[in-house]
């Protein structure tokens, strides 16, 4: 079982081996409103879409809003026997905290009263949000299911969509010495789109697993504007991926990035500053 440091995790957007290693096979995702639900296994196949930081079309993953007309059950534990698929125990341990990943900033996750994509929600969990694990995890045998505790009481969502969080680090050189210069434009808009087609540039030359780059809160501008991107699919056990939040910053009428901080997001469980 290996411990990766929050500077350098195995499968990182920068190698630490340098430039010609740099092992990223990107995608561009974000989930519109109002879609169908998906399963976990499906998602890195059909959940594809080209994004800018103002538009947005794709099919949606699990983590899709569902209208109901009916009232929500309550949020509370269902029986063992009365729920689908296999008890296992791995991952994250219970009482962890895991934050909502890959859910565009336009969408949200939901909390099932069963471990299935078509039973009843219960609520919903913003894309920034998070919830603490309970000890029952279950798997469907196409996805698997946590059991978590909200403020709207206990539920369960899908697991391609939660994460416990490691350490942030502060990647701005990373990226520059990735892109060997780091994007500028007449807007923030146009910083963000090309910092996406770069990076998926750069995927398309590497082999390996799909990955996913979905904007999670933002843009919202300030003195600095920024932005927040979930990129999912490292090919490390311990490594899942990273939250970046990206600074922008405006003069006159060109927009560069300013800094990008990193947060780890992890497979099996995090120490606050380590992905264990």
């Amino acid at each position: 079982m290996t411990r990766s440091h929050p500077h350098v995790p195995a499968r990182s957007l920068v190698s630490n081996r340098g430039l010609a290693a740099a092992t990223v096979v990107l995608a561009l995702v974000a989930s519109a409103c109002g879609g169908s639900d998906t399963d976990a296994s499906e998602t890195t196949s059909t959940s594809v879409t080209q994004t800018t930081a103002s538009t947005t079309t794709t099919t949606a993953p699990e983590s899709t809003t569902t209208t109901s007309t009916t009232a929500a059950p309550t949020a509370t534990s269902v029986a063992e026997s009365e729920l689908p698929g296999v008890s296992f125990d791995f991952g994250p341990a219970e009482g962890s905290s895991v934050a909502v990943v890959g859910v565009a900033a336009d969408d949200v996750l939901n909390v099932r009263q069963l471990p299935d994509p078509s039973s009843a929600i219960v609520t919903e969990l913003d894309p920034t949000g998070d919830a603490t694990l309970t000890n029952r995890k279950r798997d469907l045998g196409t996805s698997i299911w946590y059991e978590v505790e909200t403020a709207a009481g206990i539920g369960w969502a899908n697991a391609s969509f939660l994460a416990p969080t490691g350490g942030t680090r502060d990647a701005t050189n990373e990226f520059t010495d990735l892109l060997g210069e780091l994007p500028t434009g007449a807007s923030s808009d146009e910083v963000i789109a090309e910092l996406q087609q770069v990076l998926v540039a750069y995927g398309a030359e590497q082999e390996g697993p799909p990955m996913t780059v979905t904007i999670v809160d933002g843009p919202h501008t300030g003195d600095l504007d920024e932005v927040t991107i979930d990129v999912l699919g490292y090919a490390d056990d311990a490594v899942r991926g990273d939250r970046l939040h990206v600074f922008i910053m405006n003069e006159g009428d060109t927009s560069a990035i300013k800094t990008i901080e990193a947060t780890s997001l992890c497979q099996r469980g995090s120490d606050g500053a380590f992905c264990l």
